[in-house]
């Protein structure tokens, strides 16, 4: 093997991120594109920073529709969002603007990448935005590549990073258009997603009100299988005995999200501490970002 191609595959194995492919990338323009941005999301838009800001936006009946990445790029926004709702997105940030708003799709010039704090990409000399993840530090930090720039076969699937991300208890949008969650039931308020202004222009209830009222929580699981198989999950209740105390909206490998209806949970805790879902053994936790909530980790007591 000559020296060169030595070389390549010693990069191969240090482009080591994951490709999310599911992500869009759109591009907004100009104040008025900014205003009508920001009318959607449940989080303020800084002006002259250069962090990312998380955000959602919530339907009519305050219900999570979406979320996004907002990312300034020399004086612009670039929306980082899942890719099958990147022409929602355009459609309302335009009715919101009027005429003349200046939105772009851009998914065809970008590829996404989510990049774990221990793994590393290989400059190749190409342009590249790097940002951190603004909901937690152990989600890392996302890249925006150019398509042109090269390919490599060592970038990794992006169901791994998703499952990375459901065992911390972080949802996305594929999550929620199953979900039907308000905010807080979704954990935005633990995940720098909510800002007071915003939810009062929206009329969401405040941080101080939102979080004890709420009956039920997006929380992650872990599977432990009998087997060597996992059965499929997703839509299928989570049970304490006889009695359904929540249901499967997300998984990956070992880990999912569930929507846990807490009173109930706690009651089957007590009960019996072993819950089941599919005929398997799963153990929903309390996400140590929602800690100050509860009285451990793995408890359901939310502060009342």
């Amino acid at each position: 093997m000559s020296e060169r191609s030595n070389r390549f595959a010693e990069l191969l194995v240090e482009d080591d991120a994951y490709h999310l492919a599911s992500r869009g990338v759109l591009r907004v323009r100009g104040r008025k594109g900014r205003e009508a941005l920001q009318s959607l999301l449940t989080n303020a838009i800084p002006e002259g920073v250069r962090a990312a800001t998380y955000g959602a936006v919530v339907d009519a009946d305050g219900r999570v529709a979406g979320d996004m990445l907002v990312v300034p790029d020399e004086g612009e926004l670039l929306i980082d969002c899942d890719r099958g709702q990147a022409p929602v997105w355009i459609d309302l940030i335009r009715a919101r603007g009027g005429a003349g708003t200046d939105v772009a799709d851009e998914t065809a010039r970008w590829r996404v990448f989510g990049l774990l704090n221990n793994q590393s990409v290989f400059d190749d000399g190409t342009p590249y935005i790097r940002y951190a993840d603004p909901r937690r530090h152990e989600l890392g930090s996302r890249v925006l590549r150019p398509v042109e720039a090269r390919e490599s076969l060592s970038w990794r699937h992006e169901g791994k990073w998703r499952a990375h991300a459901y065992r911390l208890g972080v949802a996305g949008s594929e999550v929620f258009g199953r979900a039907r969650l308000d905010v807080f039931e979704a954990g935005l308020h633990g995940l720098s997603a909510l800002h007071p202004a915003r939810l009062e222009s929206l009329g969401l209830p405040a941080m101080e009100a939102g979080p004890p009222a709420v009956s039920r929580r997006l929380l992650p699981f872990r599977v432990e299988p009998s087997g060597p198989g996992v059965p499929v999950m997703l839509g299928e209740p989570v049970t304490g005995g006889a009695e359904e105390v929540g249901r499967v909206v997300a998984i990956q490998g070992l880990f999912g999200l569930a929507v846990m209806a807490l009173e109930p949970w706690r009651a089957a805790l007590e009960a019996e501490p072993l819950l089941r879902c599919a005929g398997e053994q799963v153990l929903p936790t309390w996400p140590t970002w929602l800690g100050r909530e509860s009285t451990g980790r793995a408890s359901p007591a939310a502060r009342a």
